[in-house]
């Protein structure tokens, strides 16, 4: 049964016709890892991980274990999506879903991968397995949107009201159930191998503004609203997205 505490990513939507976030990602690599291998030695799999999945285990080269990067999204529900990363390297992946065509442009490649149609010549071969994202996909990625913690695995306890960014919150621990998912594949959770997370809800849009996760008493990952725009125009061309010059072009597929 849904909590009433945490909103299904359907209700969201709901409640606005154009969302804009940015946000600021940030995660201690070597936590992490050692979260992550706890997990794995009694037998779980690693779950769901945006972060993590996205970016690997590697710190920063000076030493520094803490990895930030910067996300935006723009999502006109139901069917149309972007969102766009910059790497602490300054690399960026840029994600779009509409009805008609959906893109990744991962800049690291210089490489567009499209279902609309290749231009002439001989394009670039995906690689073998590769699909591009549907809407739903994407949600299930964004960690501030994607699904809630279900209370059958989840005790979730409503700690307090707050205000974040100017807007109205409550704050929200969620520990997870002694041997919930255990020998299966982790179906809920933020990042792998972290069982415990503190969280502010929006009150009116039932999304999170703020997530952290902890281990070991201290806060390993979080990601962080730093503005929201709700119902203000979008810019025409934002599900629209022309490559640098020089960008190699990759027919993939369209998932249904």
């Amino acid at each position: 049964m849904p909590s009433d505490i945490f909103g299904t990513t359907s209700e969201a939507s709901e409640q606005f016709r154009s969302l804009e976030l940015a946000a600021t990602a940030s995660f201690d690599s070597a936590a992490l890892a050692r979260a992550m291998s706890r997990r794995m030695a009694v037998g779980n799999q690693a779950g769901p991980d945006a972060v993590v999945r996205l970016h690997g285990s590697a710190g920063d080269p000076s030493g520094n274990a803490w990895v930030s990067h910067k996300w935006r999204v723009w999502w006109s529900p139901p069917t149309l999506w972007r969102d766009d990363l910059t790497w602490p390297n300054g690399q960026t992946t840029v994600i779009i879903v509409r009805p008609d065509a959906a893109l990744a442009y991962v800049s690291m490649q210089r490489t567009l991968y499209t279902s609309e149609p290749a231009p002439s010549g001989t394009p670039p071969r995906p690689p073998d397995g590769m699909h591009l994202p549907t809407v739903a996909d994407r949600l299930t990625e964004f960690p501030l949107i994607r699904p809630r913690l279900p209370e059958s695995e989840w005790e979730l306890a409503t700690l307090g009201k707050e205000v974040f960014a100017g807007r109205a919150t409550r704050r929200v621990r969620a520990t997870r159930r002694p041997g919930a998912a255990s020998g299966e594949e982790r179906e809920s959770g933020y990042w792998a191998g972290v069982d415990e997370y503190e969280c502010l809800i929006d009150d009116e849009l039932e999304i999170l503004l703020r997530l952290t996760g902890m281990a070991d008493g201290a806060a390993v990952a979080t990601i962080s609203a730093d503005t929201v725009r709700v119902d203000a125009p979008l810019p025409a061309d934002i599900f629209g997205y022309t490559p640098p010059p020089g960008t190699q072009i990759a027919h993939v597929p369209q998932s249904t």
